[in-house]
């Protein structure tokens, strides 16, 4: 069952050996069995269920691991949509949220609640959201304080017209929650290129070419006349 916070999963395994160090997974599909793209651990229990944070548009499937790796069991293949790509969290009944409350052309401010208990370990991470790997970022910044809620400032130096989310991982590296996507146009007041700042640059960098092809030259005409003089007798 796809949710905004990522993908509820049942199962029954009756007849099975499991514990609590089983885990379910989202993997791409087609993928081989070792292959996973997060995960939840399982509860120990024959038949249970979990939700795992995933909202990445894309094909997957679920498999369920045992302690060794070894697949129990995998749903058939289904897709997350779009809409569901960097849906955030409800505050409400003590669900996890993050949010990216400001951003520039050098960086962004995030603001987050977790519900479980949080570590200087964990960071939050500017990720490319249309990226089908959830573990992959470009930057980020770790929770220092340890703060259940609070908020960070990252810089990062952002590309307009990019789409971007913020992943708040623990110190497993495991995704708790996703932020909504957020993307910094060019131009304006949420920075971009500047048409007058660029020709200048330009033509700073035009000049410093030129004025290295004449040292260069230079330096060749001063070799070449040194070569040709006259040898003092010995």
């Amino acid at each position: 069952v796809e949710t905004k916070t990522g993908v509820t999963v049942k199962w029954n395994l009756a007849g099975s050996t499991v514990s609590t160090s089983d885990y379910v997974a989202i993997c791409n599909d087609g993928s081989a069995d070792a292959d996973y793209i997060t995960y939840e651990y399982a509860s120990g229990t024959q038949e249970g269920k979990a939700t795992i944070c995933h909202t990445v548009a894309g094909k997957y499937l679920v498999r369920y691991y045992d302690s060794n790796g070894k697949v129990l069991a995998s749903t058939e293949t289904f897709s997350i949509g779009g809409d569901a790509a960097g849906a955030q969290n409800e505050a409400a009944a003590g669900k996890s949220t993050l949010a990216c409350t400001d951003f520039n052309k050098d960086g962004v401010t995030a603001s987050w609640t977790v519900a479980k208990e949080a570590t200087d370990s964990d960071y939050i991470a500017i990720c490319d959201a249309k990226a089908s790997n959830p573990q992959l970022y470009e930057t980020y910044a770790y929770n220092s304080k340890a703060a259940k809620s609070g908020s960070a400032t990252i810089s990062h130096a952002l590309q307009p017209g990019k789409e971007y989310v913020l992943r708040y991982f623990d110190q497993n590296s495991k995704v708790l929650v996703e932020s909504p996507a957020f993307k910094m146009e060019g131009g304006g007041e949420t920075g971009g290129d500047d048409p007058a700042a660029a020709a200048v640059a330009k033509a700073l960098a035009e000049a410093n070419a030129a004025a290295a092809a004449a040292q260069a030259i230079a330096a060749q005409a001063k070799a070449a006349a040194a070569a040709a003089a006259p040898q003092a007798p010995k």
